[in-house]
């Protein structure tokens, strides 16, 4: 079976992975099928293959559900999403939170950085980044998680929390969830969460969730 890359794809496989008539290489949907193709012709930087293998990638079982209340600054951001996506995250949900200040992001730049990065890192399931939620309405829907704040209070350290299959944690902005926040969260199935004495940006405290929730993936914890 022939296996067709469009123009941009073709070009980074040519251009920036060095790839040449004859070589093997890997591919997904980012649904997690992993295809291994022979290129068979390269014509004007398009690129055919043969494909030779098709596979199913199981997906990893703690891989969390982050939602993240939109960072002040846009780089900030972009880069938790591409590193959350080289590390391994499932969704990405933007909140607006009482302390929240910006409001909006480019869907269309964070779709191409998620894309870059899955490529980067050989990541087989694609992140989908959703809709931004208001931070009472997420809850009220999404009624079950983890809520990382600074409080002491009533809160569990990371490393007493049992990870179920894909967790969802919520990360707050920069001055943090507000007091009625935290309770109304609370309230709702969440688990107070801190990280102990160090105080980490919004941006930070994702990755490093999604790094402890991906030593659990390659370890079997």
């Amino acid at each position: 079976m022939e296996v067709f890359f469009d123009e941009n794809e073709s070009y980074h496989i040519i251009k920036v992975m060095r790839k040449k008539k004859g070589d093997i290489i890997k591919a997904t949907d980012g649904n997690g099928i992993l295809l291994e193709i022979k290129i068979t012709s390269i014509k004007s930087n398009k690129l055919i293959g043969l494909l030779l293998k098709k596979m199913n990638i199981k997906a990893n079982k703690h891989s969390p559900d982050i939602g993240i209340c939109i960072p002040k600054k846009t780089s900030r951001f972009e880069w938790f999403i591409e590193k959350a996506t080289e590390i391994g995250i499932r969704n990405i949900y933007p909140i607006i939170s009482h302390n929240t200040e910006k409001k909006k992001i480019n869907y269309d730049r964070c779709k191409k950085i998620i894309k870059m990065a899955a490529k980067q890192s050989n990541n087989f399931y694609l992140p989908e980044i959703k809709n931004i939620s208001i931070f009472k309405d997420f809850v009220v829907k999404k009624q079950k998680g983890f809520i990382a704040n600074c409080s002491n209070i009533d809160s569990k350290k990371f490393n007493e929390i049992k990870l179920y299959n894909n967790p969802l944690f919520l990360v707050g902005p920069e001055g943090d969830f507000s007091d009625f926040e935290i309770e109304f969260a609370k309230k709702n199935g969440y688990v107070s969460i801190n990280f102990g004495k160090q105080i980490l940006r919004s941006e930070t405290a994702a990755i490093y969730i999604c790094s402890i929730c991906n030593n659990a993936n390659n370890f079997n914890l």
